[in-house]
């Protein structure tokens, strides 16, 4: 036996990786598109707030555990991470969606997300086009 295993799946990012695999069990994401009630939105504004706020935490959280050979690299992934959750026109989208279309976060989130793969694929340069799987 040769000790290599290839796994097929879903991947973060394009590339090789050396290390410890996880088996992760494939959840059902469900995503609530019915429309909001009027009387809803700004609680829906505030529950997208909060979660933004508890990401950035948890993604601080785990930066400040990172030690050893691939501190870095991994801190770099990290703060890219922070960082998009810190980009206005996915944040800001996100608010206006909820506001204007009266959509719940997770719909909200779904929709700009299509959005910004869509504005990535339609850019010329192969390079930055191929940055949407990040």
């Amino acid at each position: 036996m040769s000790g290599r295993l290839v796994l097929n799946g879903t991947t973060a990012a394009k590339g090789v990786a050396l290390g410890r695999a996880r088996l992760v069990q494939p959840s059902q994401i469900s995503v609530d598109e019915r429309p909001l009630p009027a009387e809803e939105v700004e609680a829906e504004v505030a529950k997208l707030a909060s979660a933004l706020v508890a990401a950035r935490s948890e993604l601080a959280a785990l930066r400040d555990k990172l030690h050893g050979a691939l501190s870095h690299e991994v801190g770099e992934f990290i703060d890219a991470h922070s960082m998009i959750l810190d980009d206005p026109e996915l944040v800001d989208g996100l608010y206006d969606l909820i506001r204007t279309g009266r959509l719940r976060a997770s719909a909200a989130l779904k929709v700009q997300r299509d959005r910004l793969v869509a504005a990535f694929d339609a850019i010329d340069d192969p390079y930055l086009r191929s940055r949407r799987e990040d």
